[in-house]
């Protein structure tokens, strides 16, 4: 079993696809965590429009900011299994069960993502093939990151271990820069993930 991790913050014309998708997945089995920082459009409303047992919602009563809102869900996450998501992504339905096949077949990866897709207004922009194994994605590190990180699953005590999110703007390319030495990446060699593009992301 598995948390799914997904922070929002005025995400109201996405966050419907982005949760059925997770919804929607494959291998269902998991508790879906859903942090709310104070949105100030119908986010929240939207959310509460689905009607599942897995979904469970956290609202802030103050804005806090991404990396404080995943902290939360960490310690929050009932399940030592944590998949990342963003509220305007959309996740591929045979994600889960992909991902989990191949932690089973890499036994010791702790952190991995996939490939994925950029898009825009329905059409896909471009695919992004990233590295497979730990020395590679440990390697290109030094220029970006190899780790999509609502992609992301790993093992919550990776992160947890190793100080959780620091509060900066791109707290993922940090954290895995700061763990690079102490987990084993991977990446299952197939997209998994649409990423929206937005110009007022």
């Amino acid at each position: 079993m598995i948390t799914v991790l997904m922070p929002t913050y005025n995400v109201s014309q996405y966050v419907g696809q982005a949760i059925r998708s997770i919804l929607d997945q494959t291998y269902d089995d998991f508790e879906f965590l859903i942090i709310d920082d104070c949105s100030n459009d119908d986010t929240v409303e939207r959310i509460k429009s689905f009607r599942d047992r897995r979904i469970r919602l956290i609202e802030t009563d103050k804005t806090q900011g991404i990396s404080d809102m995943l902290n939360i869900g960490l310690n929050e996450a009932s399940n030592e299994l944590i998949a990342r998501m963003d509220g305007d992504d959309i996740s591929f339905p045979t994600r889960f069960e992909k991902q989990l096949a191949y932690l089973k077949a890499n036994l010791q990866a702790n952190v991995i993502s996939s490939d994925y897709a950029m898009f825009d207004d329905n059409k896909i922009l471009y695919t992004v093939k990233a590295a497979e194994r730990h020395a590679d994605i440990r390697k290109r590190l030094a220029l970006h990151s190899e780790i999509m990180h609502p992609a992301a699953m790993f093992k919550k005590r990776a992160i947890t271990d190793n100080g959780g999110y620091r509060n900066i703007k791109i707290e993922d390319y940090e954290l895995w820069l700061r763990i690079k030495d102490k987990v084993v990446f991977g990446n299952v060699p197939e997209v998994l993930l649409l990423k929206r593009y937005r110009r007022d992301s």
